[in-house]
């Protein structure tokens, strides 16, 4: 993102090519980025240099049918970007684009 612009890539198990045009775009944590890309990690928060990465292991209840599901987002939060990255099916973002 240039000047004032403001970016957030949302990305659903994104494959390591996929990610790669991202990663170098924003210039993210080589660690950061193979922690995003293997998922199965605690949850977390690190810095780096102008950067952040955090994991959440949000849960998302479905009324209809009575049943919880759980999933992994990973942020990685910039001063001009945000780039999420989800596994699972229990991590519904949408809302929070709004």
């Amino acid at each position: 993102a240039t000047g004032d612009a403001f970016v957030w890539i949302g990305l659903h198990e994104p494959s390591e090519e996929e990610f790669t045009h991202v990663t170098d775009e924003f210039k993210l944590h080589p660690l950061a980025v193979e922690d995003a890309l293997k998922a199965h990690q605690r949850p977390k928060l690190e810095v780096y240099d102008d950067s952040l990465f955090v994991v959440l292991k949000p849960v998302h209840y479905e009324a209809d049918s009575d049943t919880v599901s759980s999933g992994e987002l990973m942020l990685f939060l910039g001063d001009s970007f945000v780039v999420t990255v989800r596994h699972g099916d229990g991590t519904p973002i949408a809302e929070l684009r709004k």
